[in-house]
């Protein structure tokens, strides 16, 4: 079993808007996760641009946040926010977290299990442990519904405080950064004076939808950060070439 929550997701896991908000399931098994992995990497690329939506994971493997971008699924270790998102499918996914899927065996395919659990059935503890799975489940509803906003906020970073190293990185980067040329691909416009753009490309290169944002910059374990206001932090590999939410932004101007 799998401690679920979404954030900005319809009831079909299908659409996105920030009104949704945080919705927590309790626990849900590894095949429901599955569905709702693949019903979630289906969002709508406008949808998902405009509510970045997620769903949290929590297993004894730890605790993940799963982001969706052009039908792929990107997992993310919130115990090892260095390492970045890997891709994944749904299927790699569960089998990456759990240290035993399990979907429930029937009694014709497994005999020897429906006879334990009958015998386990009239032991006379079991009332206790229905009642403390009751419990928990409650309070991981009320953990989920602050978790869940928690992991929103990005890992602190390290400010850069030099002014003429900051106006020196800045001027460096300031430009247009896209994911490609296509409907669907997306845009990031990095200015000098601190603010910032997120675009959704439509047909022909047109602008499909803009986020305005803020920026400013900073590191974490020796890396170059632009912390971008409200919508994440954009890692650096070098003034031409960008990292956010698992997609690779090149500049083009």
């Amino acid at each position: 079993m799998f401690k679920v929550a979404t954030s900005n997701l319809s009831e079909d896991y299908r659409n996105a808007h920030p009104n949704f908000g945080v919705r927590p399931l309790g626990l849900v098994s590894a095949k429901e996760v599955r569905e709702i992995l693949k019903a979630f990497s289906q969002v709508d690329p406008a949808q998902n641009h405009d509510a970045a939506p997620h769903v949290a994971l929590s297993t004894d493997a730890g605790n993940f946040l799963v982001r969706t971008s052009a039908s792929r699924l990107f997992l993310s270790d919130l115990s090892n926010t260095s390492a970045g998102a890997t891709e994944l499918s749904a299927d790699d996914i569960i089998r990456h977290l759990a240290t035993r899927v399990s979907d429930g065996d029937s009694p014709a395919s497994n005999p020897e299990s429906s006879v334990s659990r009958r015998h386990r059935g009239v032991q006379p503890w079991i009332a206790l442990a229905i009642l403390a799975a009751g419990l928990l489940l409650n309070g991981y509803t009320l953990y989920s519904a602050f978790y869940v906003d928690s992991v929103n906020l990005a890992p602190s970073l390290t400010p850069i405080t030099d002014r003429n190293e900051y106006a020196r990185i800045r001027n460096s980067l300031a430009g247009t950064f896209a994911t490609g040329s296509h409907s669907g691909d997306r845009g990031i416009v990095l200015s000098h004076d601190g603010s910032a753009q997120l675009l959704l490309y439509g047909d022909q290169g047109t602008i499909r939808s803009a986020i305005a944002c803020t920026y400013t910059l900073g590191r974490r374990n020796h890396r170059l950060y632009v912390n971008l206001k409200p919508r994440g932090q954009i890692e650096v590999s070098n003034p031409d070439l960008l990292f956010l939410f698992g997609d690779t932004y090149t500049r083009i101007r």
